[in-house]
């Protein structure tokens, strides 16, 4: 039964949170998105950057020197550095956007 848990577990860690994060640095405002959608997205971005974080680990000579080349512990590593770096993104951006937001003044109309 633990085997199955660890399944489930593993299987959010590395196709659900890092697209997660990176979606919350791409649309910032928790709002801008359906849960859904969000979701969706979160999954396929989690597959591009597994993608693009193996195919960097293993065709990169400096990499696999550094790294070893893929292993379990090595892709963990850079999947929960890279998912730290969206998430320290996201409060930058959404703070970014409030102050755009601040300083939008809405223009009283003509004749009104």
């Amino acid at each position: 039964m633990s085997s199955i848990i660890q399944i489930a577990l593993a299987f959010i860690a590395v196709l659900v949170v890092p697209g997660f994060a990176m979606s919350l640095a791409f649309f910032p405002r928790l709002n801008q998105l359906e849960v859904t959608e969000r979701l969706a997205i979160s999954i396929g971005l989690s597959i591009t950057i597994l993608v693009t974080i193996g195919l960097l680990m293993g065709y990169s000579q400096s990499l696999i020197s550094l790294t070893g080349g893929i292993t379990a512990v090595s892709l963990l590593a850079v999947l929960t550095i890279v998912t730290i770096f969206f998430l320290i993104i996201w409060p930058l951006r959404a703070a970014s956007l409030a102050v755009k937001d601040r300083r939008k003044v809405d223009k009283p109309r003509q004749g009104a």
